[in-house]
């Protein structure tokens, strides 16, 4: 069975995940910055003021201008968020089309 899951972005939260602008726009307030490199690149290793996460590490690509992955450090366990494309998004959003998924079973958690 083919689903795809309609659900609504978080629009008051400030992680980086759920609203990325807002998690972005926090990281300044919330977080102690520490430039430091993972494997030759150019990253910061962010370290929250209070608890929470023990420390998210973002690290840049080879120009080291522009994001390339964003690793979350918790206990023992990490997960990476992999950045496959930065680009400038001109156009107006997309809007999901429910009538192009006519052979999914649409669920709908809003």
């Amino acid at each position: 069975t083919k689903e795809v899951t309609i659900d609504s972005a978080e629009s008051l939260g400030s992680d980086i995940i759920s609203n990325p602008a807002k998690g972005f726009a926090a990281l300044a307030r919330d977080f102690d910055a520490t430039p430091t490199t993972v494997e030759g690149c150019k990253a910061v290793r962010l370290t929250p003021k209070q608890g929470g996460a023990e420390s998210i590490v973002v690290v840049a690509d080879s120009s080291g201008k522009l994001p390339q992955r964003i690793v979350y450090y918790y206990d023992t366990a990490a997960m990476v968020v992999t950045l496959q494309q930065v680009s400038k998004y001109s156009d107006k959003l997309p809007v999901f089309d429910p009538s192009k998924y006519a052979d999914f079973e649409l669920v709908d958690m809003r």
